[in-house]
């Protein structure tokens, strides 16, 4: 995967974004996409049942609606590619706005090294960045593969003992199936190529510092990082719209103000007129 991830906005929101340096990590059943997780949770459930139906407890443990109660996820969306027709059209102000790219790794090391800091102490807990899949069967793959390496005891052991073996596997189990739906999308999605950024928040992680905000699908809890430390950032590159009215020198003149000098700025390749 490419470590450089955009997001993509109108020109003053890219210019926020560069200012503010933050990345808000929001409930992921709070996005446009109303099918969020559920797409992945449907597939972990058809197959569980029907492969291991003896094991089918463990789903109740990470649907959907023990979300917040037992579990939460929040989501920050990026893409993989900083110049693409379709999210210049569809979250780039349709070709007049910015991508703004960040060193996903560099993200993921400031803020582990910050809750480290603010705790005194090891955390348990991350914000953690990965490609969304778009393929049915590699999901299925995937956690076919992880079923069998949590019930494939090896043979000879008492009843008793395999069962107090498997139901410690099975805690281990649900954060990893909860992972795969986090990171599922229907192939419709494709042309996208996410990088999903998302924190799972549950009774084993130390505590996220969660806020509230108005989105138009109501109310959102949301977690609010620095993308920089000190004064490193971890923002790498520009791409400007294909549209943009905003010329390249003033932004390069807003990156020199903020410090960001490190930062290239280029221009899409799109011929827009």
């Amino acid at each position: 995967m490419n470590n450089i991830a955009y997001r993509y906005a109108n020109v003053e929101t890219a210019l926020k974004m560069l200012e503010s340096q933050e990345l808000w990590f929001t409930d992921l059943r709070k996005m446009n996409d109303w099918d969020e997780y559920n797409a992945g949770f449907r597939i972990v459930c058809e197959l569980i049942r029907n492969e291991l139906p003896e094991h089918s407890d463990i789903l109740d443990t990470f649907a959907p609606e023990r979300m917040q109660g037992d579990f939460q996820i929040l989501i920050c969306s990026f893409s993989s590619r900083g110049d693409c027709l379709n999210m210049w059209n569809g979250y780039g102000d349709h070709g007049l706005g910015a991508s703004v790219g960040y060193s996903t790794s560099t993200i993921e090391t400031f803020h582990l090294f910050s809750r480290f800091l603010n705790k005194g102490a090891p955390i348990a807990g991350k914000v953690e960045f990965q490609p969304i899949m778009y393929s049915e069967e590699t999901f299925k793959q995937l956690i076919r593969h992880n079923i069998n390496r949590v019930f494939s005891v090896k043979p000879g052991l008492s009843p008793e003992e395999t069962q107090r073996i498997l139901n410690f596997r099975k805690n281990l189990l649900r954060p990893v199936l909860t992972r795969l739906c986090t990171l599922y999308k229907h192939e419709f999605f494709e042309d996208e190529r996410e990088v999903r950024g998302f924190i799972l928040a549950d009774e084993t992680s130390d505590k996220y510092k969660i806020e509230e905000r108005p989105t138009e699908f109501g109310t959102a809890d949301y977690h609010k990082i620095s993308s920089a430390y000190s004064e490193t950032p971890s923002i790498e590159e520009i791409v400007l719209g294909p549209k943009c009215k905003m010329p390249e020198i003033a932004f390069r003149e807003k990156l020199d103000e903020l410090g960001l000098h490190q930062v290239k700025i280029s221009k899409s390749r799109g011929t827009y007129r």
